[in-house]
């Protein structure tokens, strides 16, 4: 249990609880653990209420484990990223702190595309926001492939 914008939240069975004394104006005879549900943007990531401030549901997971880690810090180095970038995944095993940069090379790409020009596959990546020319292939697989490999030595995170 940890306090998050002066209210007592925990995580329980996949759950965050916010720990509720009042409703409104008066106060609750029998205050409880209340499930805070949230919504979903249409980005597809889950937004949480908690004292009348919205705040992504996955960093509220995260701050609930990592107590000390820095919820309000919204710079570059400080994005949480779900490893298996299934965005409702909320488990903390799927949860990790990484920079900006990291959380960019965890996603889908190709790598390539089809360069109708010469009828080959073109293949590139991107490292440190410069776009690397990894060279043209007769085939799909190849071009792909390609950036595979350069994607594992490039976009390694820790």
């Amino acid at each position: 249990m940890v306090s998050l914008n002066g209210v007592k939240i925990k995580y329980d069975e996949g759950k965050i609880f916010v720990w509720r004394e009042t409703w409104g104006n008066r106060t609750l005879k029998n205050p409880d653990w209340w499930e805070a549900k949230g919504s979903v943007r249409g980005d597809g990531y889950r937004l949480v209420g908690i004292n009348n401030k919205q705040y992504l549901y996955h960093r509220v997971v995260y701050f609930i484990h990592n107590p000390k880690w820095k919820i309000h810090d919204s710079s570059r180095d400080n994005y949480i990223d779900h490893i298996d970038r299934n965005k409702l995944n909320n488990n903390i095993e799927n949860l990790r702190v990484v920079t900006h940069q990291e959380n960019q090379w965890n996603q889908n790409s190709k790598g390539y595309y089809f360069h109708r020009a010469n009828g080959k596959y073109q293949a590139q990546i991107m490292v440190s926001g410069e776009n690397n020319y990894l060279g043209v292939f007769e085939t799909e697989d190849d071009a792909h492939n390609a950036y595979l490999n350069a994607k594992a030595i490039h976009h390694h995170i820790a």
